[in-house]
């Protein structure tokens, strides 16, 4: 009898192992919307939201943290700091963007993005025609709503009338010669003496890179800086000199690039998005 109620048992055990591998196999290829530590949640907005751009995300400060805007006539995620300064924008397009990843995931294109480590922004395309935005973990998980309708948005998630996004203007430029980037002498600090932006070669091929950091002067966003151009920071050649250009203002840093005229069109960091042209100071 012992031997039976051990082998019942031990029978038992294994269908209940078993069941758990499956279930747990079913739960990973299922998307889940449910909460989980450390993991954003996604906040779904219809297509037509998107493209009125009204949509604000914040955090559970309210302090805003993304909104939706365009960029040259597409799509682009606007990113904020918690001081509700500008920091960039990211393009939202078919083929991609600089700093954004698409991939295939349950069916969908999913657009991937950060604004620093600790507060990911992850964008999720449907073939149902919705966007999915994860809001930075804490925010409390949208009830599902029917076909074709918004959910009610979740605390710390507001959504604008349309119009609501703005384009900041061009910012302040520096310009550093050839020789100084490499020597790595340069760090840029914003009024309250942050660390923003610094440089340093890298090990691989010698080449320098700029390092971006965040409110904290934690490192953020790091981007190779070769002599034949990248699409976010570049080496610029203005009469026979190799010059590198940063833009910073608003929270946010990029480049400009030269024209034959001695035009400075201007790019951000985390964007394609183009302004006015304008005059570069003179040399020193």
């Amino acid at each position: 009898m012992s031997r039976t109620r051990s082998t019942a048992l031990l029978v038992a055990v294994v269908v209940a192992a078993l069941a758990g591998a499956l279930m747990s196999s079913l739960v990973r290829q299922t998307p889940s919307l449910s909460a989980q530590a450390g993991q954003p949640l996604i906040v779904n907005l219809n297509e037509a939201h998107v493209q009125a751009h009204a949509f604000w995300l914040t955090d559970g400060d309210g302090v805003a943290q993304a909104s939706l805007g365009e960029v040259e006539g597409s799509p682009a995620v606007h990113l904020w700091d918690p001081w509700d300064r500008w920091r960039g924008s990211l393009g939202v397009t078919d083929g991609g963007a600089p700093n954004l990843a698409l991939a295939p995931e349950w069916g969908a294109t999913s657009l991937l993005a950060a604004l620093d480590e600790e507060a990911p922004i992850l964008a999720i395309y449907h073939p149902n025609g919705r966007y999915a935005w994860s809001a930075p973990a804490g925010l409390p998980q949208p009830e599902p709503a029917a076909d074709g309708q918004l959910p009610a948005p979740p605390a710390g998630v507001v959504v604008l009338p349309s119009g609501s996004s703005t384009r900041p203007p061009p910012a302040q430029v520096f310009q550093l010669e050839y020789e100084q980037v490499i020597a790595n002498e340069f760090t840029l600090r914003d009024q309250e003496r942050r660390r923003r932006i610094n440089l340093y070669t890298s090990t691989e091929g010698g080449h320098p890179r700029a390092i971006f950091f965040d409110q904290s002067s934690r490192p953020g966003l790091m981007l190779s800086v070769n002599e034949g151009g990248e699409a976010d920071v570049r080496f610029l050649d203005s009469e026979g000199r190799m010059r590198l250009i940063f833009v910073a203002g608003h929270g946010a840093a990029g480049w400009a690039s030269f024209g034959p005229d001695r035009k400075a069109t201007w790019g951000f960091v985390t964007s394609s998005a183009s302004f006015p042209d304008v005059e570069i100071p003179p040399d020193e």
